[in-house]
């Protein structure tokens, strides 16, 4: 689903680290020797995260603070995945792990070159779960383009709601002042930029 999206440069398809990180939580269980080294580095490296949160740094600083400590923590992770994919069985939880990652090696590793970009998806996961969980009681909604629209009422009202704006309010005021504009001139308008100039 996500390669077709992936076709031009205005896309970047990044990986999530949670997720990459969950396949060896499981695999351990038969295959702890091998897991958990890459689990260790797995926590180190969103112990930099976190260090980048509670530093609050910008994600120039972000980046910077990357490169210093993630880029050889994700080093030595491609040597041990390296290493382990000739050595494991293919279909063994710990192989599936191992082959999950290299795989997806390039997705995973663009946080190493943009600061703006989240080692997991979390977060995203946590907003869109509610839809996830109540998608039978809108799994009839009339049309193919009435769920496109849909979705964008989603989106946009999600991204309220990741910048603190107030989805109500946000709506009242932007459709008052929505029709006396035109295309070109909407960017004060935008969920992202609305809240600073009318809150």
């Amino acid at each position: 689903m996500y390669e077709q999206l992936n076709t031009g440069d205005a896309v970047i398809h990044v990986g999530c680290g949670a997720h990459a990180r969950r396949y060896f939580k499981e695999a351990q269980k038969n295959h702890r020797g091998r897991a958990r080294p890459i689990l260790d580095l797995w926590q180190s490296l969103f112990k930099i995260e976190k260090t980048a949160l509670h530093r609050a740094l910008s994600a120039a600083q972000r980046l910077e603070l990357r490169r210093e400590h993630s880029a050889p923590l994700m080093a030595r992770l491609k040597t041990l995945l390296d290493g382990a994919i000739g050595e494991v069985t293919p279909k063994s939880g710990i192989g599936k792990a191992v082959a999950y990652l290299l795989n997806r090696w390039k997705q995973l590793t663009h946080f190493l070159q943009d600061g703006r970009i989240e080692l997991s998806n979390n977060l995203i996961e946590n907003r869109v779960r509610p839809f996830a969980l109540g998608r039978k009681n809108w799994l009839f909604v009339g049309s193919e383009v009435g769920a496109k629209r849909l979705a964008t009422a989603y989106t946009v009202l999600g991204t309220c709601l990741l910048n603190d704006s107030n989805p109500f309010n946000y709506c009242y005021d932007v459709l008052d002042k929505l029709p006396a504009r035109d295309a070109k001139d909407i960017d004060d308008l935008l969920p992202l930029n609305w809240k600073s100039s009318n809150q």
